[in-house]
């Protein structure tokens, strides 16, 4: 007992021995207790106030061994004492089972963690000051010398640390928006989690390098989607977020200046090496992994920030389903649960998925079959499969969904992808929005413009642009659209396009005639499913009728892209294009351009001339039994039929005079047939006349005579005899003459305005030019008259340019122009001498000499 007491002794003396400034201060009370302490320093007496309203100080009496923060009257501020009365708590201030003296605390930063109601971090950051929680300590190592307890003078107020997500708020980073979203996310489930626990907080950017977007939206919930969806598929999704959640967050608090690595797990029990670097202000992960800011503080524990943190991918492991709550499809997997088909994305085997772009996501109209039809029980690398060295290419693929045996016999049914310049599309309708498929393990996914609907009936599968409403027609009429179950499905030869525009006698006749159209639509149809891009060439099928059939698939030799179809109840050929197959609910479609005719239909010519346009041109055929006898034996012959109103108005009748040379211009010979069906060349008629066919226009044909006038008559319509491929009808819209052979004379014909206005401007021309005439000759005699006028006297010889050129006018008389034959030929010597001698010197050109003429009369001489 002795011995206990001699130590209690000497370590009272050594604890009042480091408070020489207590004891010397206070002489007068050698026992003090750390509420004296606070009751002999007027600047701890707010904080006594605050001690006493809460009845603490009996409290603070029984302690022992412990350490208090005592703020001092500076760190109130006015009314605080009032405000803090609710929430005092004096535990803020005491460290139990620890005396902190100054002196003690390193450069390193202090965690202390135990026995306290909150951590505290001690640091100092220069030798005569040092810190707790970032409070400076101005008032340092005040002991009582009847108690085991030191007292620290701080210059502020030790409040409650934040809640974790308030400490994330005061943070005020932008960069820690992912981490802050998934706590909020667990909020309700992390209370219970973090109590005594070191949480790091991870950056964006490390979020960004460990999981792509569309994780991202599955581990956040993005789309707000777990509330509205069964626990069932809630659960597992709750369950990943929350592991992840857990890989940063430490069983223990961790802070601070360790003496060596520490070895901790997170709460997914894996292990993390934790080392402190500077000075501990900051803390290291796994020896590569640094914080960017170290030891904040909440009310439960510590937390670190990260940019960098490796393993957070490994924490959650994604599947198909995951990635589609990623892309916002969660209803659609809400629908695949419901349809018990969930283990079409839970399951790591082969598939193809293709989901709408988020907002499309219509499921009302979900079925089984339906959501089936989404899925490829295969990988699909689009861009890999299907490349196009022109402009367009398909490939045909299985969907999951696989039909009973009643409609489809068993077989799954198809889907195309085709590759339409830079793009790609499903069944020519849906785009594929996402070239690249997002991978999930064995699954790939493929956003698309819409979703996914199954092949409709036989009315709604067929694109509008095919043009194929007269055949769906007939196929109504004959009560062949809704085709019984045959438990093999159906393959369908449907003419399209411009089949039936080329033929229409052929349409008139059918279309009168059901009998001779149920045979051709029935022999179109056969059982089988047969694809473009099956292996099989040559098969054996049923038409609707139950008549087998053999078939056969060939590829053409002289165009790419088109399959030769071959039927032996046929003559023809189909032709059908490659990998444009048009699926529906029982079948296949391949669309047709051309008609075939089955051998079981005769179509004649007789039955093409059935028509009122054709009846008057029959009658007259018929009135000359030579040629009416072409529409019934077997040659082949086509006929150019004028219509009976043309007939009617050109007053063609069985009595015209030329009737039969009429009729052969009308009548072509087989092998001529196929110029006018290309409407390219020149055929001859049975009359021997050459008639030449060209197109004015796609749809526009004319016809003229190859020597003959300028004259043409337009093809209206055509159809041909089933049997005999080169007899055909030509519905033209008048009828051809003879006269137009004969090429008469060429002549000018002008109308008479023209020939009237012709002859007025004559007329005006010439009384132009009689009236110039006229002036032109008052003129010259005018111009006479003046030069035989004198105008002077005498002349010198400077005036001899001035001079008359006849001076001897005057003498003589102005008898030149009546000059007798008599007189002239006395005085021709003489006058021709004097007549010279006075022509004018400066005259350029001698006179004119006279001479007498045969007949004894002499000529008028005129000067100019």
């Amino acid at each position: 007992m002795n011995i206990f007491v001699l130590i209690w002794f000497i370590g009272w003396t050594c604890a009042v021995g480091r408070n020489g400034r207590g004891q010397d201060e206070h002489d007068d009370f050698p026992f003090t207790t750390v509420v004296d302490i606070l009751s002999q320093n007027v600047e701890f007496s707010t904080f006594l106030t605050l001690i006493q309203k809460g009845g603490y100080i009996p409290y603070l009496n029984e302690l022992d061994n412990f350490t208090l923060w005592a703020p001092v009257n500076s760190a109130f501020v006015e009314d605080e004492q009032e405000l803090l009365m609710g929430t005092f708590d004096i535990d803020n201030y005491i460290i139990r089972d620890c005396m902190v003296i100054t002196s003690d605390i390193g450069n390193s930063t202090q965690f202390l963690s135990e026995n306290v109601k909150f951590p505290f971090f001690l640091s100092r950051r220069s030798p005569e000051s040092a810190y707790v929680n970032g409070i400076e300590i101005i008032e340092p190592d005040l002991l009582p010398n009847v108690q085991n307890a030191t007292v620290q003078g701080i210059s502020s107020l030790i409040n409650n640390p934040p809640g974790f997500a308030e400490l994330i708020d005061r943070e005020h980073r932008k960069d820690l928006g992912i981490f802050k979203t998934l706590t909020n996310n667990l909020y309700a489930t992390l209370e219970s989690m973090i109590q005594n626990r070191t949480i790091l907080m991870i950056e964006d950017m490390a979020f960004d390098d460990a999981f792509n977007e569309i994780e991202l939206n599955y581990l956040l919930d993005r789309f707000n989607s777990t509330n509205s969806i069964g626990e069932d598929i809630s659960r597992t999704w709750k369950e990943d977020s929350l592991r992840l959640m857990q890989a940063m967050i430490l069983r223990e608090m961790v802070a601070g200046s360790l003496e060596e690595e520490a070895i901790s797990f997170d709460l997914n029990n894996k292990m993390i090496r934790v080392d402190s670097i500077s000075n501990g202000n900051q803390v290291k992960i796994n020896d590569t992994i640094e914080s960017t800011k170290g030891n904040l503080l909440y009310n439960r524990g510590v937390s670190h920030i990260f940019r960098d943190f490796s393993g957070l991918n490994s924490t959650v492991e994604f599947n198909a389903e995951k990635y589609l709550h990623g892309l916002n499809k969660s209803e659609f997997v809400k629908e695949l649960y419901f349809r018990k088909l969930q283990n079409m994305i839970t399951s790591d085997e082969n598939l193809t998925i293709f989901v709408s772009e988020d907002g499309n996501d219509d499921v009302t109209g979900y079925t089984k079959p339906s959501l089936l039809y989404h899925f490829a029980e295969e990988k699909i690398w689009i861009e890999r499969e299907i490349t196009s060295e022109g402009s367009q290419s398909s490939k045909l693929y299985d969907s999951a969904f696989c039909s009973s045996n009643k409609r489809l016999g068993g077989h799954c049914q198809k889907f195309k992808i085709t590759k339409k310049g830079d793009d790609y599309f499903i069944n020519d309708r849906y785009k594929i929005t996402s070239i690249a498929p997002m991978v999930i393990k064995n699954t790939l996914i493929y956003t698309i413009s819409d979703n996914l609907q199954l092949p409709g009936d036989l009315v709604s599968a067929i694109p509008p642009l095919y043009h194929c409403y007269k055949s769906l027609r007939f196929l109504n009429e004959l009560n062949l659209l809704d085709l019984e179950a045959n438990h093999n499905g159906y393959t369908i030869f449907l003419p399209c396009f411009q089949s039936w525009d080329i033929m229409e006698l052929n349409l008139e006749y059918l279309s009168g005639n059901k009998t001779a159209l149920n045979e051709l639509m029935r022999n179109l149809i056969i059982d089988g499913l047969h694809y473009t891009n099956n292996d099989t060439t040559e098969f054996t099928a049923h038409n609707k009728f139950g008549d087998e059939v053999t078939v056969d698939f060939s590829k053409s030799d002289t165009s790419e892209g088109v399959i030769n179809v071959k039927m032996d109840s046929m003559d023809g050929i189909l032709k059908i294009e490659s990998l444009h197959d048009v699926f529906f609910n029982q079948g296949v479609i391949h669309p047709i351009d051309q008609i075939i005719f089955p051998h079981s239909l005769n179509i004649s010519l007789n039955d093409l001339m059935k028509s009122d346009d054709c009846s008057v041109f029959k009658l007259l055929l018929k009135s000359i039994n030579q040629i009416g006898e072409i529409l019934n034996n077997d040659d082949e012959y086509s006929i150019l039929v004028p219509t009976s109103s043309s007939i009617i108005s050109d007053g063609l009748s069985v009595n015209t005079t030329n009737l039969e040379k009429i009729l052969k211009i009308h009548i072509i010979p087989g092998n001529y047939t196929q110029s006018l069906l290309d409407c390219n060349s020149v055929s001859k008629s049975l009359s021997g006349d050459s008639i030449y066919c060209r197109k004015a226009s796609q749809t526009s044909r004319l016809l003229s005579f190859m020597d003959g006038q300028d004259k043409e008559v337009r093809i209206l319509k055509m159809g041909c005899s089933s049997s005999k491929s080169n007899s055909c009808i030509f519905l033209i819209d008048k009828p051809i003459s003879p006269d137009w052979l004969k090429i008469p004379r060429t002549r000018l014909d002008l109308p008479g305005v023209a020939v009237g206005i012709g002859v007025l401007l004559g007329s005006l021309f010439v009384v132009l030019l009689l009236g110039f005439i006229i002036l032109m000759r008052m003129n010259s005699r005018a111009d006479r008259l003046l030069a035989n006028t004198p105008t002077s006297e005498s002349s010198s010889p400077d005036d001899t340019e001035r001079n008359p050129l006849l001076q001897q006018n005057a003498a003589h008389g102005d008898q030149y122009n009546s000059i007798s034959a008599t007189n002239a030929g006395n005085n021709a010597s003489q006058n021709s001498q004097s007549f010279e001698a006075s022509y004018s010197a400066n005259a350029q050109r001698l006179p004119i000499k006279q001479q007498r003429s045969t007949n004894n009369t002499i000529a008028n001489a005129r000067f100019s």
